[in-house]
């Protein structure tokens, strides 16, 4: 089996660099607001499914739908929080090389 990204011809592994995803996740500027931001819509989003009846007080015929609306939601939730961690790790980054160029 070989993995997709790693080219087999050479002996040692090789990463094959490929294209970049769309989107600003190979930005690295620090963004404070936008982290604000993902916070804020991930209050949100834990309102509104714990807002929601639990599937087991539903009646049989709604279940599935409800279930999985509230899985679709729960998805965008861990999204946001991976999206929310990557910028909280570019701020720390941020300052960890402002303060060793202060230093240095």
């Amino acid at each position: 089996m070989t993995h997709p990204y790693i080219s087999v011809t050479i002996r040692r592994a090789h990463f094959q660099s490929g294209k970049a995803r769309k989107g600003d996740g190979n930005d690295l500027t620090p963004n404070p607001r936008k982290l604000c931001s993902i916070g804020r819509e991930l209050d949100n989003l834990g309102r509104i499914i714990n807002d929601m009846t639990p599937v087991s007080e539903l009646p049989f015929n709604v279940r599935p739908k409800t279930r999985k609306e509230k899985n679709k939601l729960a998805s965008r939730a861990c999204r946001l929080k991976k999206k929310a961690q990557h910028e909280a790790n570019k701020i720390k980054l941020d300052g960890l090389e402002h303060e060793h160029s202060k230093y240095w």
